[in-house]
């Protein structure tokens, strides 16, 4: 007799969506955000290749917003810990290009180029942007977080302090005043 009743009860829970004519949505953003958190949870762990998936999947579900910085940071931070710089670097890029607000995403970026040996290159192409186009805000940012790197305060104070004054009201120059007021 509990069984009949048990079944009758999962057979109406069944029904109940049916009968009050209510539908599934599958929502690809909230989707993307739920495979994100668990390639985060893989990465925890030190599952990469999971962590990879994860976040494959939540770009291709979210491709076009601000969260796929976050995404694509992600991801590049598993590719990164497998040793697959192009592809940690590539990452990287496309996440700045989608949010370029986040410090992290440029560190990682720097990161990635010292792993590959390409930092000296890098700050020399940096410079360079730097010479050609003074106003060139971004190089500014990089090369003071390069030289931040390298623990060469004196150029980072200078670089960091020359993108403040350029981009004075961006969401990265407000970090970018707590790194100088902690390399002061």
């Amino acid at each position: 007799m509990q069984v009949i009743n048990a079944l009758k009860i999962i057979f109406i829970l069944i029904l109940i969506p049916f009968i009050q004519g209510s539908t599934f949505v599958i929502d690809p953003v909230k989707n993307a955000v739920w495979h994100n958190e668990k390639g985060l949870f893989c990465l925890r762990f030190e599952n990469y290749y999971g962590a990879i998936e994860e976040f494959k999947i939540a770009i291709a579900l979210n491709h076009k917003t601000q969260a796929s910085g976050a995404f694509y940071n992600n991801l590049g931070t598993s590719y990164y810990k497998l040793g697959v710089y192009e592809l940690a670097l590539q990452c990287f890029q496309k996440a700045i290009g989608f949010n370029p607000n986040f410090i992290q995403y440029h560190q990682n970026l720097i990161d990635t180029y010292k792993a590959q040996k390409k930092l000296d290159k890098v700050t020399k192409n940096y410079e360079k942007m730097v010479n050609n186009n003074p106003y060139n805000s971004r190089a500014h940012l990089m090369l003071g977080l390069i030289y931040k790197k390298n623990n060469n305060k004196t150029k980072a104070v200078r670089y960091l302090s020359e993108f403040k004054r350029l981009e004075p009201d961006l969401d990265v120059t407000k970090q970018v005043e707590v790194m100088l007021k902690e390399m002061r």
